[in-house]
């Protein structure tokens, strides 16, 4: 009986040891570079189903976490958002090409904002966002617009940015602005600070 248990979990580790891949194997499998996997596991709350290991190198995937890191991933790619506003945004291509530059928590801050850029296209004027990037841990936003409205555009930018200073930039919940020594400034929940300030002193 128990030679017959012991063969039984045997044959479950190798199963699952034949499930596992390597980073780099994972992040083919998911179109992404290897420092963003790392960085997703590092702030996010994503991380593989085997115990994290300490060195990056050595972060193992199994075949089920797949799924769960394309989600992820499209979050992070802001895909939805470029669907759902694909009249008021669109990517920049080619050589120099600027692109949405910061995490997925600042979305709805991102949304509120097309929302009123929306608002002075109906009105008949030229109102597009160009790209966005996160400096110094809030969300700085770039338009086209025309000249009659570019103070009012100005003024909900303002609102954007302010709003990216109480909100995390990986998961949207309440934050708080911080600069720390030997970290880059930052808006993150307290839960997600400690990883950031680790990832920057490396």
């Amino acid at each position: 009986m128990k030679t017959s248990t012991s063969r039984q979990l045997l044959d479950l580790w190798r199963a699952e040891m034949s499930d596992l891949m390597t980073l780099r194997e994972a992040a083919v499998i998911l179109d992404a570079d290897v420092v963003t996997l790392v960085h997703i596991i590092e702030v996010g709350d994503i991380v593989p189903t085997p115990p994290v290991a300490k060195d990056f190198k050595d972060i193992v995937f199994a075949r089920g976490d797949i799924e769960r890191f394309k989600a992820e991933l499209r979050r992070r790619r802001f895909e939805d958002f470029k669907d759902e506003y694909a009249d008021v945004y669109t990517e920049d291509t080619g050589p120099g090409a600027r692109r949405l530059e910061f995490g997925p928590g600042w979305t709805d801050i991102l949304r509120e904002f097309c929302d009123g850029l929306r608002q002075f296209q109906d009105a008949g004027y030229k109102a597009r966002l160009r790209w966005g990037k996160e400096k110094f841990g809030a969300l700085r936003l770039f338009t086209n617009c025309a000249d009659e409205i570019a103070a009012y555009v100005g003024e909900r930018r303002g609102i954007a940015y302010g709003k990216s200073l109480q909100t995390c930039q990986e998961c949207g919940d309440l934050a708080r602005f911080a600069v720390r020594t030997f970290s880059l400034p930052h808006t993150l929940r307290p839960a997600q600070a400690p990883r950031w300030r680790a990832r920057s002193r490396t």
